[in-house]
């Protein structure tokens, strides 16, 4: 039986499976929301646009799909077996679903689409930067009870076979009102009644629904715990500078800031497994180093898995070029390449791929562009490939970021290219190549990072 202070998980096999008309990119990218992180799978489309995955999950849970531009939410559960159809020109419009979780996921996908025509009709995201916080808070108790009426009419609707639809909808809605709210009044904290916080006792406690929710979920747990609740605790600012260091001693030291200041042992559980988590693509190594120093203080083995199974992914993935030589002769990029090594000889290259859309992108540019102030000169340089970006985009964000360094747009062939030659399929991400032109890490560490100065000076002084 499901305990509120221990989630069960149920480990198994998944396929998801089916057909795309009309892509673009080739792909579909597998965004898996499990409830201890996420994980990133892609494959290819064959010649009929027919794909496949064959994996395996720790629990059920929500995720992205997406499929061109579109990114559509799909629940499974393990030994489930789903098969999609979808025109990629119009995913949202086009899709549809065979196999197990059917009425569940039309469910998920109608919702979904009402949830985003209501946000706009109700100006959502204006009233979330203008009102004040009890405002926002009376007109947030309205919005939501609009939103439960919608999810009521759906299904009604399509008339899924259980009742755990219903009250999975309502648990997404539910987390994402109180993310909402725990964020807002961050915003806002000196200026808050002593009764706002009043709608969190409810929230607090994890239940079965909650953690099948992991997109919302987890957002509200990051949102009050680390936003919220543990900046109350001492020492919160200095681990949390620590841990932005990506150092091995700042990572290990926020384990046991979690551990000391989270009592409910699934939420501890789930924050230090997370926190590991979210650098494992941007830097396995660290985070193999770092697995012994993990498990001390999460001594479940479903958690540890998790981790080890990411850390393995990472480590499998190929990569296909070793060095600058290998890269100009790459087909369509071959030609940028060949002028950076020409313009660069000798010297350490830091390569910052981002795109003109990606929030994660743009806030990290500025960083690249202090990496350049602080090694820039005979020994160091930085490049800039902007990816399936609008030229006019790009060139607007060129100017207001004032990106030193070289800059180039990538069309879409060259995007392509250099996704399938690092294997890579979501932005930022780094490439760091030495003064010989060997590629030191084909997935480098963000430019924010004190790990990576301590890198770069070894690579200028080698």
């Amino acid at each position: 039986m499901f305990q509120q202070n221990e989630f069960i998980f149920n480990r198994g096999p998944v396929v998801i499976a089916g057909q795309i008309k009309n892509s673009v990119s080739g792909v579909v990218i597998l965004t898996m929301l499990e409830v201890a992180g996420s994980t990133q799978h892609v494959t290819k489309l064959d010649n009929n646009g027919n794909f496949k995955f064959e994996l395996e999950t720790f629990s059920a849970h929500n995720n992205f799909i997406t499929i061109g531009k579109g990114i559509e939410t799909i629940y499974i559960e393990p030994f489930d077996s789903i098969y999609i159809e979808a025109d990629a020109t119009n995913v949202k419009e086009s899709i549809k679903y065979s196999g197990d979780k059917v009425k569940f996921n039309e469910c998920i996908n109608l919702y979904r689409i009402a949830f985003g025509k209501n946000l706009e009709a109700e100006d959502f995201f204006v009233k979330r930067e203008t009102l004040s916080p009890n405002a926002f808070k009376e007109f947030s108790t309205e919005f939501f009870k609009q939103m439960y009426s919608k999810i009521d009419a759906i299904i009604d609707q399509v008339k899924p076979e259980s009742t755990k639809t219903k009250e999975w909808l309502y648990t997404q809605l539910k987390y994402r009102k109180a993310s909402e709210l725990v964020e807002y009044g961050m915003k806002y904290k000196n200026e808050l009644d002593a009764n706002y916080y009043d709608f969190l006792d409810e929230y607090l406690i994890p239940d079965k629904y909650s953690m099948e929710s992991s997109k919302y979920y987890n957002g509200f747990i990051k949102t009050y715990y680390m936003t919220y609740e543990l900046s109350k605790a001492e020492g919160f600012n200095e681990a949390v500078g620590k841990y932005k260091s990506r150092s091995y001693s700042g990572i290990a030291e926020m384990f046991g800031f979690l551990d000391k200041n989270i009592s409910d042992k699934t939420i501890k559980y789930l924050a230090i497994t997370k926190s590991l988590s979210s650098i494992i693509h941007s830097d396995y190594t660290l985070a193999d180093s770092l697995f012994d120093e993990y498990a001390k203080y999460v001594k479940d083995p479903n958690y540890q898995n998790f981790i080890l199974s990411q850390i393995e992914s990472q480590k499998a993935a190929p990569i296909h070029a070793s060095s600058l030589n290998d890269l100009v002769e790459l087909d369509h990029l071959g030609d940028i390449f060949k002028e950076l090594s020409k313009n660069n000889s000798n010297k350490v290259l830091y390569i910052d791929m981002w795109g003109t859309w990606c929030g994660g992108c743009i806030q990290a540019l500025p960083y690249t562009d202090k990496l350049l102030e602080e090694f820039g000169n005979e020994n160091f340089e930085v490049a800039y490939f902007c990816v399936n970006s609008k030229k006019e985009d790009w060139e607007k964000s060129h100017e207001k970021y004032n990106l030193n360094g070289a800059n180039y747009l990538l069309t879409k062939e060259q995007s392509k290219k250099l996704s399938e030659t690092f294997n890579f399929y979501s932005i930022p991400r780094y490439l760091l190549i030495d003064k010989n032109g060997k590629i030191v890490d084909a997935n480098a560490k963000p430019p924010y990072s004190y790990a990576l100065k301590e890198e770069i000076v070894k690579l200028i002084n080698n």
